[in-house]
């Protein structure tokens, strides 16, 4: 490895880590700064997105809010499942990079 302690991510992440810089041809640190850049972006993205919800609820009657909010959720779920946000997220709380 490139001197970076793995050791506090579960085994399924640092397999997921070590295949991806394998497959990219990556060092393990470039893996986690762009994992990390990720989880920047998705978390940017949701803000973009909460703040748009705010707007709209303010703006306008509840039953285009409340579709909006079904939306909202929906595309949280999705974030939360396409994107590495807990992996992300343990780079940040860990200190890994």
């Amino acid at each position: 490895m490139d001197n970076v302690d793995l050791s506090k991510l579960s085994e399924k992440e640092r397999i997921y880590v070590e295949r991806m810089s394998e497959g990219e041809g990556w060092t393990i640190h470039e893996t986690l700064r762009r994992l990390l850049r990720v989880f920047k972006v998705v978390l940017l993205m949701v803000f973009i997105i909460t703040a748009i919800g705010v707007v709209e609820f303010i703006r306008s009657d509840n039953g285009s809010f409340y579709s909006y909010l079904f939306v909202y959720f929906i595309v949280l779920v999705v974030f939360y499942f396409m994107a590495p946000v807990k992996l992300g997220a343990k780079i940040i709380y860990y200190k890994l990079i």
